[in-house]
């Protein structure tokens, strides 16, 4: 069985027949005109002759062309048939939209040699008036309109939609991993060049050195540009859909299934103006311990708001400097416990991720597709 031959295409073979069968006609017309009337019907009858032998020509030459299309077929009898039988079918399904004019002036030469002697002269002023010299005929050089059909067209954008929807939401992912990574080490940043500031101001970073212990977010704040005070639990932190208060259950644990305890994220919480939310917590209330630092980057009102995902815990040290938790020396290190999807047997899953998110670069990568 054959292909279906490729539309839209030009064959310049057929392309030059048609061109040199226009051009006789346009010769043997416009010699018609010059001495037609002396002699009409002499001068239509030759003019008729030169056409039709100019259509047969032409029909002889594109049925004898070496190929049109390429014809995929066993056997060198078939493949000529299914060839022969193509160009005849072309030929005559657009003979007469490519040759409108030359078989309208073939039935108007036809009806003045039918015509009475009488007749002859208005009908051969029609003639001419059709095929005058002055008008000369289109130049027409598209044998075939390129265009693609209804089946075509379907099949195409389907293929766009299946590759589509194999690859956008890859896309899409990676384009949410970069911005949260970014995030994630924007706020890092910011954090803990408040703190050298602070140091460097010889601003005590110890929260019991402050009056009620928890007024150090308050001095803390101060060091973030144009922060907003949510309060801390002695004060009653704000309920709203920017601060995290008591009863409030929008946070939850890398896996999902849990609530981490709100008693981590009470000892004051600020908002900067990227939407990003501050939350300290001061787990062992003895002077110089570490000071939990907890961060949502994109805010308690975006989701997921889940541990390690989005919100992320730093610890200060004891002499003052910032780290991830899940750093040797602070209290969740275990990586398969604290830091696992797949695992919903602990509140604090999740806390120690925040070493995973700075060591590794395709953290995010790996955990939306593990959170799916």
């Amino acid at each position: 069985m054959s292909l279906p031959p490729e539309r839209g295409q030009k064959d310049s073979v057929i392309l030059n027949l048609f061109q040199d069968l226009r051009f006789l006609a346009q010769i043997s017309t416009c010699h018609s005109e010059g001495i037609a009337r002396k002699n009409p019907a002499n001068s239509i009858k030759s003019w008729i002759a030169t056409v039709v032998n100019s259509f047969a020509m032409t029909i002889k030459q594109v049925l004898s062309a070496p190929y049109i299309y390429p014809c995929h077929c066993e056997g060198e009898a078939r493949r000529n048939l299914i060839k022969t039988q193509f160009k005849t079918n072309w030929l005559f399904t657009n003979l007469f939209k490519y040759f409108h004019d030359e078989i309208t002036t073939l039935i108007l030469s036809l009806g003045l040699l039918a015509a009475r002697p009488a007749e002859r002269s208005s009908r051969l002023d029609e003639l001419v008036s059709l095929r005058s010299c002055q008008n000369p005929p289109r130049n027409d050089n598209k044998i075939f309109t390129p265009a693609f059909t209804l089946a075509e067209v379907l099949i195409t954008l389907g293929i766009i939609g299946v590759v589509a929807a194999m690859t956008i939401p890859g896309i899409m992912t990676k384009n949410k991993a970069k911005r949260f990574r970014a995030q994630y080490l924007k706020t890092y940043s910011t954090i803990a060049q408040s703190i050298r500031i602070m140091k460097n101001d010889d601003v005590s970073l110890d929260p019991l050195t402050y009056s009620g212990g928890n007024s150090f977010y308050k001095t803390f704040a101060t060091y973030f540009k144009s922060a907003h005070l949510c309060g801390t639990q002695a004060s009653a932190i704000q309920k709203n859909n920017l601060c995290y208060y008591s009863g409030d259950t929008s946070y939850k644990t890398l896996d999902g299934k849990s609530t981490p305890s709100y008693t981590r994220f009470d000892d004051g919480q600020f908002l900067l103006m990227d939407n990003t939310l501050i939350m300290l917590e001061n787990p062992y209330g003895s002077a110089n311990a570490p000071l939990w630092i907890h961060a949502d980057i994109n805010g308690k009102s975006n989701p997921p708001n889940r541990l390690g995902v989005d919100v992320f815990t730093f610890v200060m040290t004891s002499d003052e400097e910032l780290v991830p938790m899940g750093t040797k020396g602070t209290t969740y290190t275990d990586m398969d416990k604290y830091c696992n999807p797949k695992r919903s047997n602990t509140p604090n899953n999740g806390f120690a991720c925040s070493r995973r998110a700075m060591e590794e670069s395709d953290y995010f990568e790996k955990i939306f597709a593990q959170i799916k």
